[in-house]
């Protein structure tokens, strides 16, 4: 049986990334997450390969604790994303996503901001659901 397709169809915990390009255009998971279940991000990696899918890692940051919208990423993480599905939802759901300050039109930017910026229910709350629908969040999707 093919590793990848075995990785895919048993791990659920690992879905967030194993589901990208399938039911969700964009997944996200904490360095330590995908340590704490036997992965590697060469694993990763060659799964993102294999499927066409674009991906990063970002790098251990702390944040400003005076800035309410920063978030914090403890151990890093990696994200993986469809390019063709991602770009069709930020086009679906500009006009909302830009009220919250979110950029749409170049894709590196948009995961930079998600990455490191908190968009707020209270807020904007049509933004916080395309957010969800972008991570393909259950919640979100009709």
């Amino acid at each position: 049986m093919n590793i990848i397709r075995l990785l895919t169809e048993t791990i659920s915990p690992m879905s967030d990334i194993f589901e990208v390009g399938k039911t969700k255009s964009l997944g996200y998971l904490p360095i330590n997450f995908i340590w704490k279940h036997n992965y590697t991000i060469p694993q990763l990696i060659n799964f993102c390969e294999k499927n066409n899918l674009h991906y990063t890692q970002i790098k251990e940051e702390k944040i400003n604790k005076n800035d309410r919208y920063a978030t914090s990423i403890d151990s890093g993480a990696f994200i993986a994303w469809d390019t063709e599905m991602l770009s069709s939802l930020l086009k679906e759901h500009s006009k909302v996503l830009k009220q919250a300050g979110v950029p749409t039109k170049n894709i590196p930017k948009f995961i930079h901001f998600i990455t490191h910026r908190i968009v707020f229910q209270e807020e904007f709350p049509e933004a916080y659901k395309a957010i969800g629908i972008i991570f393909g969040d259950k919640r979100f999707i009709n």
